[in-house]
């Protein structure tokens, strides 16, 4: 199991950064990944949301 907890992407890191930690995580090949807490923040830029679709495509890839 890995936990991700309180990324705050845009405020800790930029979406692209989410993805490097999410591939990090992947390569461990967990049975389970949770991501828990604040994922963004107010000022989160749209740009930045697009790591929810990077995270989506993650666990679509898990499903296989």
């Amino acid at each position: 199991m890995a936990v991700f907890s309180d990324s705050h992407t845009g405020t800790t890191f930029h979406g692209e950064g989410f993805a490097e930690h999410m591939k990090t995580i992947e390569a461990q090949n967990p049975d389970v990944v949770l991501i828990v807490g604040d994922f963004v923040d107010d000022d989160t830029t749209k740009e930045d949301r697009t790591s929810l679709r990077i995270m989506q495509e993650a666990v679509r890839r898990r499903k296989n």
